[in-house]
């Protein structure tokens, strides 16, 4: 009898592969060969040969939480504001993060890459300055991600990051250079920040550079009341309107927030390609509002992942918690299953988001080998009556034992395996003392 050599099974597990419709499956294996699923079927029917075996017998598998909207390095700022609008944030929150040099963007991105993995996110979507060094610090700790370097003007930023016209095209640069990079763990976009915070004229060179050059774009769109009056005042349409105007729908698409999007909006978003990120507590921290969630996941193209946003904006970088929050504070209509419509959001729908659906959010044969096991036998998650509704409403962050990235574990056991935890956590709070002060 001939057995297939794999690089590592994983057996008897609980698993949640979040295909539409299907629930969790018990005593199941997983093999894993070339950092892809090769097969998934019932404990005892795989006749392989593994170079390493997990136990998961006592734990549910899914695949990696997605984190679709962050700006990694702000992890800086946490705990440094509350009980303010997002006027006073930003004015707050500006003149520090122009402080941060490329090396403070390193050692504060590969602190909120270990919160991520620990925390069970195995791809996020980032937009910030200083983007290559992002793109090393996930080179070198395993993880995934979707990156975009920052277009912005704003007073001051033109001093450190060039004029804006100069910061397409280092943006564009920076994209092309890394995407595909990392085994493919890296892909990239464009990212100009807002509507409000650049003129019409690099918004549309942005777009044309978008589509000249086959790239995807992210930026905030719909996300403050303020937002609204500017685009209104300045172009008497909404934001969604004049991103479609000028081209930035006939590319993939991922808009933050849309807060305040209308009806129109969402008819002209509801296309392939498009997505939105949900962040449920940075808009209720910095009172920007809260989006219309069932109505946004009612369409039929449309996709809705959920993201974190910055740590300055929210202290925390755990995506179950905004899968928690989202499930609590909307009007879902009575019957609704929220706790597995979030918990589609936080991976399927995530990877559908930032265009990686071809790749990882489902467990299926032939998909990224990106997954978490998540240690089921706790007290407070007993007994476990509903895998999802217990994940989303009892779960910690504490629960993952083990994550898993194209393959390879980087985190076994609440360990980090690609990355010196300690050493970090020494640079973040040597850095931060110096900006801060």
């Amino acid at each position: 009898m001939n057995t297939q050599p794999v690089d590592l099974l994983i057996r008897d597990a609980t698993i949640f592969r979040m295909v539409p419709g299907e629930e969790p499956l018990k005593h199941m294996d997983i093999a894993i060969h070339q950092g892809a699923i090769v097969a998934i079927e019932r404990t005892g029917a795989l006749e392989v040969a593994a170079s390493q075996t997990l136990d998961g017998s006592h734990c549910a598998v899914l695949p990696g939480f997605v984190n679709t909207h962050t700006h990694l390095a702000q992890v800086l700022l946490r705990g440094t504001t509350e009980s303010c609008g997002i006027s006073s944030w930003f004015l707050f929150n500006r003149p520090r993060v122009q402080k941060l040099t490329p090396d403070d963007v390193y050692w504060f991105s590969l602190l909120g890459i270990a919160e991520f993995i620990q925390s069970g996110i195995t791809t996020f979507a980032d937009m910030f300055f200083f983007e290559d060094r992002v793109a090393e610090a996930v080179s070198q700790t395993g993880i995934r991600a979707c990156l975009g370097q920052g277009i912005i003007s704003v007073p001051g930023a033109e001093a450190i990051y060039g004029p804006p016209e100069k910061q397409v095209a280092n943006a564009v640069e920076f994209a092309l250079r890394w995407n595909n990079a990392a085994g493919g763990r890296i892909t990239t976009r464009l990212a100009p920040h807002a509507i409000y915070t650049l003129s019409e004229d690099v918004l549309r060179e942005t777009a044309a550079a978008a589509q000249s050059a086959k790239l995807g774009v992210m930026t905030h769109v719909s996300e403050a009341d303020f937002e609204m009056d500017f685009t209104r005042e300045r172009y008497h349409a909404t934001p969604s309107e004049k991103f479609g105007e000028w081209g930035f729908l006939d590319v993939p698409f991922l808009a933050a927030h849309c807060i305040h999007v209308t009806a129109s909006d969402l008819d002209l978003m509801d296309r392939p390609g498009v997505g939105i990120s949900h962040n449920p507590t940075s808009n209720l921290k910095v009172r920007t509002g809260r989006a219309d969630l069932p109505r946004l996941i009612e369409r039929k193209q449309l996709a809705v992942g959920l993201g974190t946003d910055s740590a300055a904006s929210n202290d925390s970088l755990d995506i179950r918690k905004e899968a928690y929050l989202a499930a609590l504070i909307h009007e879902w209509p009575e019957g609704t299953n929220a706790a597995r419509q979030c918990l589609d959001m936080a991976t399927r729908e995530g990877a559908r988001a930032i265009g990686l659906s071809d790749q990882v959010g489902t467990l299926e044969v032939g998909k990224q080998a990106d997954l978490i096991l998540i240690d089921l036998d706790r007290p407070h998650l007993t007994p476990l009556n509903d895998l999802a509704r217990v994940l989303i409403y009892a779960g910690h962050s504490d629960d993952i034992i083990s994550v898993i990235v194209a393959g390879k574990l980087i985190f076994h056991n609440r360990q980090f395996l690609t990355l010196d935890v300690d050493r970090v956590m020494q640079a973040a709070r040597q850095r931060a003392q110096r900006i801060l002060n």
